[in-house]
């Protein structure tokens, strides 16, 4: 934290301004305090970053509590929390990320409308090692300008089933094609089933009103031995819905999972 000639950080719960030579300099007219004169509190402080834990934190590899934005889970310091640099390349890292992904949906669509192609690829990527949840991240993507996105998952072999599901969601109401009766409590608003080739395939569509409450999904299960077609609803609007999850739950989906979404334009 110190060098012979520099204060490097402080971290003491003061009003001094940074000086060199390990004191902090009070322009007030208190005169100098150097870090050994300083109370144990403001020691201890500076000893171990100042973090108490709270409700909601998360822990990161210094052992400290850092709060962390909603969406994208970037660094939200406190008063008494230390800065490290590291916190700041993670969280630059992100950002890029996140800037990388919504300049090349804005170069699809615009490439497509240019083209009259009016079914834009939004989404395009495959696993590269077996888990058994994949969520993808629909914040800051703009869905607004499409009738209904479609969604097409497809597993390797070994996979027997899968779910969908919005947000963390696990309660949905369903309608399966040819039956009037409601189907309560299901746990997912799509599943994905084996098929043929024994690999677990899902193919559903998403569509809202303009303005509208609810995301409409209307799933196809493609099993090997029947056919299923299932609408279910959730409430919220597809522009609203935070991210989506493929859950494989006791069934790991394999690596070389693929994901595709693509939005059919207005």
């Amino acid at each position: 934290m110190w060098n012979k000639n520099f204060l490097v950080s402080c971290t003491f719960p003061c009003n001094f301004s940074l000086h060199s030579r390990r004191e902090c300099r009070d322009f007030s007219g208190a005169g100098v305090w150097s870090f050994a004169s300083a109370p144990a509190e403001a020691r201890r402080r500076a000893g171990t970053g100042g973090k108490r834990p709270r409700p909601g934190g998360i822990l990161n590899k210094r052992g400290d509590f850092l709060n962390q934005t909603n969406n994208y889970q970037l660094c939200q310091w406190d008063g008494e929390d230390r800065i490290l640099r590291t916190d700041f390349n993670a969280d630059n890292a992100k950002i890029d990320a996140a800037i990388a992904d919504n300049a090349a949906a804005i170069a699809a669509e615009t490439e497509a409308r240019t083209a009259g192609d009016f079914r834009v690829r939004l989404l395009d990527m495959t696993t590269t090692e077996s888990q058994s949840e994949i969520r993808v991240n629909l914040t800051g993507l703009d869905l607004s300008p499409y009738c209904w996105v479609e969604l097409l998952a497809e597993c390797p072999p070994s996979v027997q089933s899968f779910e969908l599901r919005f947000d963390g969601v696990t309660s949905y109401t369903g309608w399966q094609a040819g039956d009037s009766s409601a189907l309560t409590n299901l746990t997912y608003a799509g599943q994905g089933v084996r098929d043929n080739d024994g690999g677990g395939m899902l193919c559903c569509r998403l569509r809202s009103r303009p303005g509208g409450s609810y995301t409409h999904c209307m799933t196809e299960a493609l099993g090997a031995s029947n056919y299923r077609l299932l609408h279910t609803s959730y409430g919220k609007n597809l522009n609203s819905i935070g991210y989506f999850t493929l859950y494989g739950g006791s069934d790991p989906l394999p690596a070389g999972s693929r994901i595709r979404m693509y939005g059919v334009l207005q």
